[in-house]
């Protein structure tokens, strides 16, 4: 069964396949550097006390993100 949400819907520890990019392409190629594209496995480490930034996991690296940028990383839980 494949669940379908956005990363900021992830809870602590959870992990996710990204399935989808919802971003202009710069913003898309800034991520990219960073490990995140689509097809990449992504975990929710730990959401800041008011929601922003949330600190993910990705290819052995923390990466912390904006919500704003978060909420546009489309994943699926496998």
């Amino acid at each position: 069964m494949v669940i379908k949400m956005r990363a900021t819907d992830l809870n602590k520890m959870q992990k996710a396949r990204i399935t989808h990019i919802d971003m202009m392409e710069q913003d898309a190629m800034r991520l990219f550097y960073l490990g995140i594209y689509e097809g990449a496995w992504i975990q929710m480490i730990q959401k800041a006390p008011l929601q922003d930034p949330y600190i993910f996991y990705v290819r052995g690296s923390f990466i912390l993100l904006r919500k704003k940028d978060a909420c546009k990383l489309e994943v699926e839980l496998v």
